[in-house]
């Protein structure tokens, strides 16, 4: 939910991927922090989404600044964790 609740993650080396989440941690920009401290400790990033349009905009626009974000050895192209269940918080997100 911060910065420093994800370094002190990282630092006790408690997760193998942190998933940031910009419409909680304080946005684009925190996120992309965030992820720059994983990077920095060799730890993977996956932003993760709420489930509106809002939080899917910001973390395509967080994964879109950080460089090979996963850290999954099988993976070409970034993570973007997304539910398909319902919502009309996303339903309604633009195409085009």
């Amino acid at each position: 939910q911060s910065r420093h609740a994800a370094l002190e993650l990282i630092a006790r080396g408690s997760v193998d991927i942190i998933q940031p989440e910009p419409v909680i941690i304080g946005g684009i920009a925190e996120t992309i922090f965030v992820a720059e401290l994983a990077r920095l400790h060799n730890i993977g990033c996956v932003p993760h989404t709420s489930g509106s349009i809002v939080g899917i905009a910001a973390a395509l626009q967080a994964i879109a600044t950080i460089p090979d974000q996963s850290n999954a050895p099988t993976a070409d192209e970034p993570f973007l964790e997304i539910g398909t269940d319902p919502n009309p918080w996303r339903d309604g997100l633009p195409v085009g």
